[in-house]
């Protein structure tokens, strides 16, 4: 087979000097058989360039969406195969809970945004939504989706192995967040939470939204009766900080592991709201801790009950 790449950027198509070596375009890979049969990922900018480089006589074309974002379809009605009479086009999409392929991408291809609508098009649309059955490109040539459902996705409840893999965590607080078992939901959460902490400010904060986000109501109150103070660390961060907890009194290392809650959570903290903390008592910083889970901003997490 060949591949070749006709779009490598992300978000705009960016033309320039500064891009020729690997091109200005949106996503646009094409993988084609050595019978013929063709493969397209993705719909970017790239994909008017490919084709114009397509063979007048080609009948069949598959289109994989890896999905709907802006950069990944706004080339498909630039795609000259799709304004051939006769030219069977298969376009291949995730599913939705609300609209199926077909009506969310008729949603771009007509107006306001774009003059052509599709029943406009010559070629023969077929709209597919992926699933775990292959993809028959013809000339013997099959594409077999890879489909990541919840029920494949490991339940990481041991801080250790949270923490020798952190996205494998956040993944499973992902697929399992809203699972019957409230309480290992939790246990997967929290584990998942602990091992964000040794990350990087940027990743920290965004595996702790992630996390949040993905838990039911239920799951998410089972989290916040979690008492850091009462919980049997494993990680080096957590015993770090229970160690210095000790040793300065357990008021500080309190807290101190609010502190970087809130830090990784929202950003450095200002002066006003370090004092805050440092003046606070133990069931105010547990009242902290607690909020922290729900807040949307600092001073939310800050208000006093």
């Amino acid at each position: 087979m060949k591949v070749t790449l006709w779009g490598t950027r992300g978000s705009l198509a960016s033309p320039g000097p500064d891009t020729v070596r690997y091109g200005g375009n949106t996503s646009c890979v094409s993988v084609t058989g050595s019978e013929g049969s063709l493969l397209v990922l993705d719909a970017g900018t790239g994909i008017r360039l490919l084709g114009l480089q397509l063979p007048p006589d080609l009948t069949c074309v598959h289109i994989l969406l890896t999905h709907l974002h802006m950069d990944h379809v706004q080339g498909l009605p630039f795609f000259m195969p799709l304004r051939r009479a006769g030219v069977e086009v298969h376009i291949w999409g995730p599913a939705s809970t609300t609209l199926n392929l077909e009506a969310r991408l008729k949603r771009y291809l007509s107006p306001p945004l774009f003059p052509v609508r599709v029943r406009d098009l010559l070629s023969v649309l077929h709209f597919h939504e992926l699933a775990t059955k292959s993809i028959e490109m013809g000339g013997g040539n099959r594409f077999l989706p890879l489909v990541l459902g919840p029920a494949v996705v490991p339940e990481v409840t041991d801080e250790a192995e949270a923490q020798a893999d952190p996205e494998l965590a956040v993944l499973s607080a992902m697929a399992h967040g809203r699972d019957a078992d409230t309480g290992k939901s939790a246990q997967i959460a929290f584990a998942a939470r602990m091992a964000s902490y040794g990350l990087d400010e940027d990743r920290s904060k965004l595996y702790f939204d992630l996390v949040l986000a993905s838990l039911s109501e239920a799951a998410r109150r089972e989290l916040q009766t979690m008492d850091p103070a009462k919980y049997e660390y494993q990680s080096e961060f957590a015993r770090r900080y229970v160690a210095q907890g000790k040793a300065e009194g357990i008021l500080k290392g309190r807290a101190d592991l609010v502190m970087r809650q809130l830090t990784l959570r929202f950003g450095p903290l200002s002066g006003e709201a370090v004092i805050r903390i440092s003046e606070a008592s133990i069931e105010e910083l547990d009242a902290i801790g607690e909020r922290l889970l729900t807040a949307e901003t600092l001073r939310d997490a800050l208000a006093p009950t």
